[in-house]
């Protein structure tokens, strides 16, 4: 299973914010009360909780889930010019 998770301001609006405008602490609070600051994991999070709950539909065992990371890179050649 492939899981899919929202990224850039979509996804971690929080980080966006700080770095494109100066925020107040006041603003700042209010983002992380809010949960706002990494909706991207929050998806990540969703996702993996579905699984657990779901797993046994599917004749999957819910202790042996396993994660891993991809990271996608692309080499110079690849990009458009």
């Amino acid at each position: 299973m492939t899981v899919q998770y929202r990224l850039g301001v979509l996804g971690f609006p929080y980080v966006y914010l700080i770095t494109t405008m100066k925020l107040t602490s006041r603003l700042e609070n209010s983002f992380a009360e809010q949960g706002l600051t990494n909706l991207g994991l929050q998806d990540v999070v969703l996702a993996l909780e579905w699984v657990q709950k779901n797993i046994n539909s599917f004749g999957g065992d819910p202790t042996k889930v396993s994660l891993r990371l991809a990271i996608e890179e692309r080499a110079d050649h690849d990009r458009s010019p």
